[in-house]
Order: C-alpha cells, then sequence, then structure tokens
C-alpha cells in the first residue's frame, strides 16, 4: 500500500526557517468498523514512538493490533502508530523525496 505525506503549515513564529511555508508529516488514515460504519482516523506513523497510542474517545472499537488509549491525545490532532503494535507487524518505506509511505504487511503473522 502506498500513501502520500501529507503537507501541513508551518507556524512562522516558531519556526527556525524563515522562508518555510509547510511541513511534510507521514500521516495516513486508518479505518475502524463500527456499528454506525466505518470511522476514518488519522495517525503519524512515527518511528521514535514506542507504542501506538490513540484518544481515548475512540477506544472500545474492536481492533487487531496492539494499541494504547489516552485521553492527554486530546492536545493532538491525530493518534500515534510506533515500534510495538505497528512497525513490528508492517515493513515501512519512507521515501520522503518522492512524497511516499510504502507499508507492507509481514508474511506469516
Amino acid at each position: 500500500m502506498n500513501f502520500r505525506y501529507q503537507k501541513f503549515p508551518v507556524n512562522t513564529e516558531n519556526c527556525p526557517f524563515p522562508n518555510k511555508k509547510s511541513s511534510l508529516r507521514p500521516i495516513i488514515e486508518v479505518d475502524f468498523e463500527t456499528q454506525l460504519g466505518n470511522l476514518g482516523y488519522l495517525v503519524l506513523i512515527d518511528s521514535g514512538a514506542d507504542y501506538c497510542i490513540f484518544h481515548a474517545e475512540i477506544g472500545g472499537h474492536s481492533r487487531r493490533y496492539m494499541v494504547g488509549f489516552s485521553y492527554d491525545m486530546g492536545k493532538l490532532a491525530y493518534g500515534l502508530l510506533g515500534q510495538d503494535g505497528f512497525f513490528d507487524e508492517w515493513d515501512v518505506k519512507f521515501e520522503y523525496q518522492k512524497e511516499n509511505i510504502e507499508l507492507k504487511e509481514f508474511v506469516g503473522r
């Protein structure tokens, strides 16, 4: 599966690069099946995060992967996909120059 990097505007007040207007982030949408239909949820693919952590408000949905839920996530616009629960299940290839993220699920799991 291939996904595009998402472009976000830069806060020029705290950016050390005066000419920078936007930043690319490896954010994808994952779907949850609910009784009311599918729920799309944005997550940052974060190789520096130890765990997958989502907003507590979406907790309780059936899921296949190890995910923690936190009310403290309310400060962020998206959840995190980390080492345990995501990188240990998927082969992730970041192609920043092409603005592409390639995901391949490990076979045999």
